[in-house]
Formats: structure tokens, sequence, C-alpha cells
């Protein structure tokens, strides 16, 4: 994770050199280059045979901005299988894309890329299995019906074996696969209409001809009917998907029935196209099936609609205009001005009930117990000890209140600058380090109150969490931000928890993503016995 090790290969292996480095997951020496894939992206260097322990840090640009898991060279390309798909670099180390079949695989998590002994090159990710064809125009992919293990498979967990033979590890175990028996060049099968209905009446007594033209009433503007195909695959396996240009934006889900069905349709110009999936998942081009024309009436035309539209504005525009501008304008003001101070009481009003009215009924009923006392010394001094402690918070939290209702204090630093002094106070009596990364300077970008005081509750509630649960040596917390994002992480070494516990871990936990919910950010949460614990809260500025 942290360092990156070379040895020689001799008949005794050993150690050659050391250089700490980003967290490596892919290294390749091709094309004079050095191929670094991290976390953090690729990083491509002039290949030094003096120093190729030349890692990049994180003060390097990468040439990709996703993380690297795999990298793959491929005659006169470079192949990066990343979080985002797979990418393919020239060996100059330019992003070039060739496939469009490889935007399928965008916002795909690809773990791992292998090439068979017949120039096709398969990959893994979350999604299971795929190949991708010889001529790179069609990826096949491989379901839970081709005896896959799970969907979901793992990275640096691939292997090209003897034979030609290809190995991918997942999380229930691992899929072997023999290239040479699986064939993918297969042509699909074209298909044609089987049956066509025009306004509930059947079109043709036989099978329909290709490429017809209709034209229907807008009264009984209904079209339904099925297709077929030549290729007698197993129909529970292979798909039938359909686009009607014109109306649809996107194609059904494929599905094993070949049937379509249309009602009522619109005034316009229509062509309905079918698009047929085999049992590898691997999905043919667009066929044109038929073209349709609804005819409108003359108040349904587009210039007729345009001319009432444009009156009809004009009108009221100037009605609006000339009556009811400033009075509108004036009470939508007026109703924000009372919405706000009205919210804003409200906030107050709870958090003095729900803190320190709750504080100081306690403070109330101890000085009761601690009279009844009064002959009994020891106990009357632990109860007087209490009421100072509850006094004590009682002050924090009054001093909590008046600084999210000061608006000088409506600005990042601001609250960065509270973070800090807090958590230092906080965790002085303990043995836990607090360190702190923040931006320097620290932007003065603009904060509500009200979101400045629900993101310092869910930061005081996970600090309060690391000094009252976690056993921690060190804590660290880290301000990123920009012009629309902010984003606090809050990390500590302590012993941790297990993730199976995290549904069922107290009303802490819950507060703290309903703040974040309130306030429109996310909040997420990892740990791990003995792993310590993260916390990632996000939040738009």
């Amino acid at each position: 994770d942290a360092s990156l090790f070379r040895f020689r290969a001799d008949p005794v292996p050993s150690l050659a050199g050391e250089s700490i480095s980003n967290s490596v997951n892919s290294l390749l020496y091709y094309a004079g280059k050095q191929w670094v894939g991290t976390p953090l992206g690729l990083f491509i260097k002039p290949h030094n045979t003096d120093k190729n322990m030349n890692i990049p840090y994180k003060n390097d640009s990468a040439v990709l901005q996703h993380e690297i898991y795999q990298l793959l060279p491929l005659k006169d390309e470079v192949w990066a299988a990343t979080g985002n798909g797979i990418s393919v670099f020239s060996v100059e180390g330019k992003l070039i894309n060739p496939y469009s079949s490889l935007t399928s695989l965008t916002d795909e998590v690809i773990y791992a890329i292998l090439p068979d002994n017949s120039g096709r090159v398969w990959f893994s990710g979350i999604n299971g299995i795929g190949c991708i064809t010889n001529d790179r125009q069609r990826i096949v992919r491989f379901t839970m019906r081709n005896n896959l293990q799970s969907l979901e498979f793992n990275h640096n967990a691939a292997l090209k074996g003897p034979e030609g033979r290809i190995y991918f590890g997942g999380i229930n175990g691992i899929n072997g696969i023999d290239p040479s028996q699986v064939k993918t060049e297969k042509e699909l099968p074209r298909i044609h209409l089987f049956n066509l209905y025009v306004s509930d009446t059947i079109f043709s007594k036989g099978i329909p001809p290709d490429g017809i033209s209709l034209s229907l009433s807008r009264d009984a503007a209904h079209l339904h009917g099925s297709v077929y195909t030549s290729g007698y695959g197993d129909a529970s396996d292979q798909g039938f998907s359909f686009l009607l240009e014109g109306y649809e934006k996107e194609w059904n889900t494929p599905a094993a029935s070949p049937a379509f069905a249309y009602r009522n349709l619109p005034p316009g110009e229509y062509r309905l196209l079918v698009r047929y999936t085999d049992p590898f998942r691997t999905t043919g081009t667009p066929i044109p099936l038929l073209t349709v024309k609804v005819v409108p009436a003359f108040w349904q035309t587009l210039w007729f609609a345009a001319l009432l539209t444009i009156a009809i504005i004009a009108i009221t525009v100037f009605i609006v205009k000339k009556v009811q501008h400033f009075r509108y304008i004036n009470r939508i003001k007026a109703l924000e001005q009372e919405h706000a101070i009205e919210k804003e009481r409200l906030r107050i009003s709870k958090d003095m009930h729900d803190e320190v009215g709750a504080s100081l009924t306690r403070i109330s009923i101890l000085s009761e117990i601690a009279k009844s006392r009064q002959q009994e010394p020891d106990k009357t001094q632990k109860v007087i000890e209490q009421i100072s402690e509850i006094a004590g918070d009682v002050v924090d939290e009054l001093s909590e209140i008046i600084w999210a209702m000061n608006p000088k204090n409506d600005s990042l630093d601001s609250f960065a600058a509270y973070i800090r002094r807090y958590a230092s106070t906080y965790l002085e009596a303990t043995e836990t380090l607090v360190s702190y990364n923040f931006p320097d300077p620290v932007a003065p970008l603009p904060m509500s109150a009200e979101l400045r005081r629900n993101l310092f509750l869910t930061v005081k509630e996970a600090i309060h969490n690391v000094a009252k649960h976690a056993d921690a040596k060190n804590l660290t917390i880290t301000l990123q931000t920009d012009q629309k994002k902010l984003i606090i992480i809050i990390r500590d070494d302590g012993k941790g928890f297990s993730e199976e516990l995290l549904p069922g871990t107290g009303n802490g936990l819950g507060n703290m993503n309903r703040r974040m919910e309130d306030c429109g950010g996310t909040f997420r949460i990892s740990s791990g016995k003995g792993n310590g614990t993260e916390i990632i809260m996000t939040v738009g500025l």
C-alpha cells in the first residue's frame, strides 16, 4: 500500500530496491514507458532503466483519473481495466478508445482483462464475465446460466493458465474457462414480422412483408403484432426489444416474448424498430419493421398550437405585468422573510428545549436530592459534582447554540476553526491524538446556519463515539472542498466493529445520517474489527 519493491530475477531472488509510493495496483514497462495503475488513476513516465523505481507521487498528474486495476499491452495499444469500464491508450500514452463497443461498459467496475490465444479479450468485474470479439465490435456476456460462481469478481484474481485456459476468481470461488470451446463469431439471425394488427384489425392473412408504410386515423391509432426469427435458441434465454422512434426515447428491456403493442398513438410520424439478443446476451443491430403516420386534426397541428400559445401568453403577460407584478413580488418577499424567521425560531426553540431544557431539569432534580441529603456529606458531594458537570455541559451547549445563531460565523473558514477548537478541547483529556488535514487557507465560502449546525452536530457525535468506544490512539479529521461540494472525513485507528452491526448500532449513527439527509448531504461509515472506523460526510455548498 505504501512501498514498491524491486527484486533481481536470479536463481536466488534478492531485493534490489525499495521506494515509497502511492498504492500500486498494476505496474507495466512497455514501449519505453513506465505505466503505473493506482487508486488515483493512471500515471505514465519515461522508463529510466537506472531509476526504474520512479513511481508517481500525489503531485504528479494522472492521464486518467479513475482507479486502475490492471494494465494489458496488446500490440500497439495498452488496455486499462478501471473503475469506469475499459480504456484504451496508444503506445505514446494518449487515450484513444477506438472501439465503440466499450462504451457499454461505462460506469461498470472492471477488475481484470486477459487475452486468449485467438485474439479475443476477456474481462471480469462486478457484473460477471465478458468476452470482446476479435473485431472489437461486440461484447459477449456470460450469466449465472453459464455456470458462473457469481456475478461479482475480485481484482488481482485472474490468470491465463496452461493450454490457454483462463481463470477468474470471484466472491464465491473460481471460474475456469476454455476459450477454444466458446464460439462468439456466430452471426445473429434476422427478424421479420409474423403478424400485424392495425386499428384492431388483421393487416394481412399471411406473414406481412418488410418495409410497410401505414397511415392511421387519430380515432383508432392502435398497432400490435409479433415477430419471429429463423434462429432456434433457447426461448427462455433469447430476447426481443422494441423502439417506436418518435414515441419512445429508450429501447424496451429485452424479453422472451416477441410481441409488441401500442394504443392511442398521438398524431405524428413513427418508425418501429426491433433488436434481437441471443442467449449470450449479444445484441444485434436494430432492424426497421414499418413506418406509421397518425394524421392530426387541424387543432392538433403545430401551427395552431403555436398561435394559440402565443396569444394566451401575450394576454397573460400583459395582465399580470400591469396589475399584479409589484404586489406579487412584495408578497413573496414578505412570505419568505416570515418563513425564514419562523423556521429559525423553531430551530432555536427546539435546541433550547432538547438540550438546555433537559440539562436544567436534571440540575433541578439533583438540587432537590442534595437538599434531602444534607446529613450525608459524601453522597451530597457526589450529587454536587454531578450538578457541576451538567452545568458545564449547559454552558457548552449554550455556546454551540450562540455560535450557530451568529451570522458572522456563516462561512466555511469559521466552521473549520470551530471544529478544530472543539475537537482539540474535547480530546485533550483523552489519550487520543488528533490531527487535521485542512486546506491552507480554508476558503471563506458561505454556509447557512442550519447547515453549520447539522454538520457540527454530526462531527460532534463522531468525535464523541471515538472517545467513548474506539480506544483509538490517533484521530484524523480531513476537510476537502471546492466551490460546490464539501467533504469531511473522520478516520481513527481504534478497535472498530463489524459492518454487519451497522444497521442496529444505536440512535447515534441514525441521528448522524438523518442530519446529513436534512441538509441534502450523504453519510457513509465503514469499519472492521481491529481496522478502525472511517466516516465520510458529503454536502453541497
